[in-house]
């Protein structure tokens, strides 16, 4: 999933993003770190 070519964002039932791909990360402009715990509906 990891290194998988599409984007991929997994999240909790509140919307808390708890995994993101490289893909995705890429493709948002931000490490994943900065994506990590944030509410996936307020990016």
């Amino acid at each position: 999933m990891t290194y998988m070519t599409e984007g991929l964002v997994l999240t909790d039932t509140q919307g808390t993003v708890a995994f993101i791909n490289h893909r995705l990360s890429k493709m948002l402009g931000y490490p994943p770190e900065q994506i990590l715990g944030k509410i996936w509906l307020d990016m």
